[in-house]
């Protein structure tokens, strides 16, 4: 369905800072730049004109071993929960944050994808919706309390590393099995439930414990594509379905919207209005629910990126999201290279789509 009148003039009564501040890109991951590329990350995203950067962390590169009884090499990180020494690599955010941070952008942290030695499982590698990324997000149910304690420790630490980031996103997109797929038994029966107790519940105590005024932002459900609501996930590890609105949405909202600080989405349709038609779903069941949120987009393309429409319709239809758009921000999905990026592989801007985005961001890009 689109939205009508009534639904984006509710959107709007609720965000009075409508039209202001609301541009943002996001970096997936993050955590593999260092050098020349870090620096090229920086100058990029400082030059879109944006103030907000979300950075994807993905945990797994940056803990590859398994902790160790006695510090040695990389193992230098105590644990709080688990027993031993973490092997945690932090050079990449140990420069982006802080250079970010000196040029006003207002980092995001993202983090998620978990080590294989905490879930219990082994994968060819994460992303992507072939077989053989389906375990990547499982965790065994022998490995949940693991998987607490490991999760714990990891924003533990980062929160108390990078006390100036503000805002901390949590998982990605839980509701894809290949970035998470508990095993049954579920709790109360729920994957929704399991997100809370095996990611949001650890990860908002290790945040808070050490920032006691961070926002804390989830869940990154992953929407659907142009319809708003009449979509389902199947998870192919376990054979469970689930739907974002009615499993994921409700479930959050009634029983644990004191985690969420603010609400969070992914989108990925044919056009503008597909997103904005997954958000007015979002916003009608908050209303219904009386647990209404700021709502983040924190991830939002269209089709295939630039392998499938040319750089001038992403741009157009770029333009026209933030132009109608009824929630608080919107994260470009992504600052960083492939079809979806506004630079290359090689992280050099896109000769079109860069220069308009910066054009979007200064309100002087007309969209067709």
């Amino acid at each position: 369905m689109r939205i009508g009148v009534a639904s984006i003039l509710s959107l709007a009564v609720m965000h009075p800072a409508w039209g202001a501040d609301h541009h943002a890109v996001n970096v997936v991951g993050a955590n593999q730049y260092t050098g020349s590329r870090a620096q090229a990350i920086i100058d990029n995203a400082v030059n879109t004109g944006a103030k907000w950067v979300m950075l994807g962390f993905v945990w797994h590169w940056s803990e590859p071993f398994d902790v160790t009884p006695s510090p040695g090499g990389w193992n230098q990180f105590p644990g709080v929960r688990v027993s031993g020494y973490h092997d945690y690599r932090f050079d990449a955010m140990d420069y982006l944050i802080p250079a970010l941070q000196q040029r006003g952008i207002n980092v995001v942290l993202g983090v998620s994808g978990h080590p294989t030695f905490v879930g219990g499982n082994t994968c060819t590698t994460t992303g992507g919706g072939s077989p053989s990324t389906w375990p990547c997000g499982v965790i065994r149910h022998a490995n949940k309390q693991r998987f607490k304690d490991y999760y714990y420790d990891l924003l533990y630490t980062m929160a108390g590393r990078y006390p100036g980031v503000k805002h901390w996103v949590i998982w990605n997109e839980p509701n894809l099995d290949v970035y998470f797929s508990p095993e049954p038994p579920l709790l109360y029966q729920s994957p929704a439930a399991e997100y809370i107790d095996l990611a949001m519940i650890p990860a908002h105590s290790a945040i808070r414990a050490r920032i006691p005024d961070a926002t804390i932002i989830g869940p990154e459900i992953y929407t659907c594509k142009n319809t708003g609501s009449g979509c389902s996930n199947y998870d192919h590890n376990w054979g469970y379905t689930t739907n974002w609105l009615n499993d994921w949405v409700n479930t959050l909202l009634v029983n644990w919207p004191q985690y969420f600080d603010k609400f969070s989405i992914h989108n990925y349709s044919d056009d503008d209005w597909g997103m904005r038609n997954a958000v007015g779903e979002l916003w009608q069941r908050m209303e219904a629910l009386n647990q209404r949120k700021y709502i983040w987009t924190t991830e939002f393309n269209f089709k295939n990126g630039t392998c499938d429409l040319t750089e001038q319709t992403v741009a157009n239809l770029t333009c026209k999201t933030y132009k109608y758009m009824t929630w608080e921000r919107a994260f470009y999905f992504s600052l960083n290279g492939g079809c979806f990026g506004l630079t290359r592989d090689d992280l050099t801007p896109k000769s079109f789509l860069f220069p308009a985005f910066q054009s979007i961001v200064a309100g002087s890009y007309y969209c067709q």
